[in-house]
């Protein structure tokens, strides 16, 4: 048998054809199915043949023992004599100038992996392997077994070289980092050494409180992640840096809902010049206008994720400050919202550069990456990309996810501190408020509903495992149950999820109606949390029933009509506030009551916190006291679990206990993906007998 290494230099090709019942001899395995398990193959339909784009290494000698002969196109590699001499990866910079495109030239896809680090990524679009540019070195060496363009060389230098704060003051910036307060002898200092306060700042309705200033002054010197609890006024420390920065172009990018409050936050401190702001939707006349010369410019960061146009648009304006809002949306290096921010920050200079967060870690460390790189950190003090998950993670290939190396967290702490970000206690910078009441109401609800959900969800497990042995005539292996598991656990675990909440409803109703009879001058209104869609129609509908007056803030909703629901609450014009965890958890005040009842709550104890400091925030005069209903012997009790697990976790890098939101404790724990497995398990090893037979 023979193949042709064909295609050209930088993406060479072998082609190869043999019988479709051809065995490989040493394996004694059907011949296909041997090079698809070692080879990165396709069958080209048309021309009858399998095309080999990655291999192990010395190809060669691999095909020789597969009884195939190799023959080199001349035409396409003169003076070429074997395939291994075209086997080596290499790398030039991305047109985006912060990434690296590596291509294979026949390496496989796992090798390639194994040699690019765990940041490595597929981009879709250009139908290749890209890493973040500071991953071209590896322990102060460039990664060796690629070829690396000298423009990829000279990126990543400067990347991992560059100037992330202001020489001399490294220690004056990290201890106004932790502290609540400066005196004035520091301030002055400041103003005179450093930067000022400028002229235009309205002291009169916007004097930051005492936190505020050692929070801008840190950021300034370079801890330029502002990661101060939620509630304490990251969005006026913001404000204050651009202003003591004297900036000319400020670019906001922050959730869609925050974006009129964000131009309205610029107005109230006394910013003299335009402040435009892009919104959802059509295209409006105004929209199409030339930025300002001189101005603030906020963009909802789904927006500028749908719109290339806006983006190219933002990167030509050449904005001198660049802030994100709640900047862990972007934990994912591969979503396109994340994409889109990075693009415009490399062209934004690192000292111009701010996340602000109140929860930096949604569920472990790997989620600090893009933020890292984001604000510039993430080559000078950690080495890149790769550097940073290898130290503070451990990556499990089965499951393609990394989970936190507990023992580091502590390190890793203590290097935020030091370098990264200004987060302080917030019950030490706003001393007038206290920690959330939180207590359960355990619920023993008619679980037949749920019961219901949970056949549908074992019928669906069924249905599947029926089918793919009929296809296969043998049972799913770990592969394919981890292929249907990344697909469909989700789905399954909603379904299950909304079965729960449904059992709560008339407890919901019934809870709701008491507290609005019992404060009939509305002293507290009501924030009521849900998650789903069907749970908020259908306690609106019977919230009606009950002639209980409510407003809402969910998904769907414009910002127009969300804020309105919002201004109401705060001026006491609605008893009762339905608002989703997703669409109202982040960025909005909401202070006029202190009381919350979760009907539904989240896997992730960050959001939750986030939910809670919606009011538990300045301007709350009274403790907040949370109430969470948990259906007995459903989903909700797995939730709780999970909670409690992934709080004490972030807890320990955060250095606070911010993040533990759990109502009932258990040391028992199982992720939506296990809760699945453990229902589909049963149902393969079931079938087995019936394969035997």
């Amino acid at each position: 048998m023979l193949g042709l290494v064909t295609g050209t230099v930088d993406d060479p090709e072998i082609r190869i054809s043999f019988p479709y019942d051809a065995i490989h001899a040493p394996s004694r395995s059907p011949l296909r199915e041997y090079i698809k398990a070692k080879c990165d193959a396709r069958w080209d339909k048309a021309a009858g043949q399998w095309v080999i784009t990655g291999t192990p290494r010395h190809p060669d000698e691999f095909f020789a023992g597969c009884g195939i002969t190799l023959h080199i196109d001349r035409e396409a590699f003169p003076g070429v004599t074997s395939a291994e001499e075209l086997q080596r990866p290499f790398g030039v910079l991305a047109p985006n100038g912060r990434q690296v495109q590596v291509h294979s030239r026949m390496t496989s896809r796992a090798e390639l992996l194994h040699l690019l680090g765990y940041a490595a990524q597929w981009d879709r679009e250009a139908k290749v392997n890209v890493i973040p540019v500071t991953d071209v070195y590896l322990n102060g060496q460039l990664r060796p077994q690629v070829e690396w363009s000298e423009e990829a060389q000279w990126a990543a230098y400067r990347a991992l070289t560059a100037k992330v704060a202001v020489s001399g003051l490294e220690e004056q910036a990290e201890a106004c980092g932790r502290v609540p307060s400066v005196d004035e002898s520091f301030k002055s200092w400041f103003e005179s050494s450093v930067a000022s306060m400028p002229e235009w700042w309205d002291w009169d309705s916007r004097e930051p409180f005492p936190h505020q200033f050692p929070g801008a002054y840190s950021a300034v010197l370079g801890h330029r992640l502002i990661a101060d609890a939620p509630g304490v006024g990251k969005t006026n420390t913001a404000i204050m840096c651009a202003g003591l920065k004297r900036s000319k172009r400020i670019l906001v990018v922050c959730p869609p809902k925050l974006s009129l409050n964000w131009g309205h936050e610029f107005a109230q401190a006394g910013y003299p010049h335009q402040i435009r702001v892009f919104r959802a939707g059509p295209l409006r006349k105004k929209d199409k206008e030339p930025l300002p010369d001189e101005g603030v410019v906020v963009v909802g960061d789904s927006l500028l994720a749908s719109r290339d146009a806006l983006r190219d648009q933002l990167i030509e304006w050449c904005p001198d400050f660049f802030v994100v809002d709640e900047i862990h949306r972007l934990k994912s290096l591969a979503s396109k919202r994340t994409q889109a921010v990075l693009d415009v920050a490399h062209h934004v200079p690192v000292s111009g550069r701010y996340g602000l967060t109140g929860t930096p870690i949604i569920s472990g460390p790997h989620e600090l990456v893009p933020i890292l790189e984001f604000t510039g950190h993430l080559g000078p003090v950690f080495g890149g990309a790769h550097a940073f998950l290898h130290r503070f993670c451990t990556y499990f290939e089965k499951f393609k996810s990394f989970a936190p190396r507990k023992h580091a967290l502590p390190e890793l702490h203590a290097l935020l501190t030091r370098h990264i970000w200004v987060r302080r206690p917030k019950f030490e910078v706003l001393k007038m408020l206290s920690k959330p009441i939180s207590s359960a109401i355990e619920l023993d609800v008619d679980v037949s509903a749920y019961k219901e959900a949970h056949r549908q969800v074992i019928e669906k497990l069924e249905e599947w495992v029926s089918t793919f042995i009929g296809e296969w005539g043998i049972p799913p292996d770990e592969e394919a149950i981890e292929s249907y598991l990344e697909l469909n656990a989700v789905g399954h675990v909603s379904h299950l999820r909304l079965a729960s909440a449904v059992t709560k409803l008339e407890t919901a109703t019934e809870l709701i109606a008491e507290h609005v009879a019992s404060d009939p001058d509305n002293e507290s209104p009501l924030i009521v949390w849900v998650h789903h869609k069907e749970v908020q129609l259908a306690l609106a509908e019977q919230l009606e029933s009950e002639g209980v007056a409510y407003r809402m803030v969910v998904g769907g909703q414009s910002q127009k009509q969300s804020q309105e629901s919002v201004d109401m609450y705060q001026d006491g014009q609605v008893q009762v506030l339905i608002c989703s965890i997703t669409a109202a958890g982040v960025g909005l005040t909401l202070t006029r009551g202190c009381e919350a009842l979760f009907v539904e709550t989240d896997w992730t104890p960050a959001i939750v916190s986030q939910a809670v400091d919606r009011q538990n925030r300045i301007g709350q005069t009274r403790a907040v006291i949370t109430r969470t209903l948990v259906a007995l012997g459903t989903l909700d009790e797995h939730i709780q679990r999970i909670q409690q697990k992934k709080g004490a976790i972030a807890g320990v890098v955060h250095g606070d206990d911010l993040s533990d939101v759990a109502v009932l404790h258990s040391q028992d724990l199982a992720t939506p993906r296990e809760i699945i497995r453990g229902l589909l398990e049963p149902i393969v090893k079931k079938m087995q007998p019936k394969i035997a037979a």
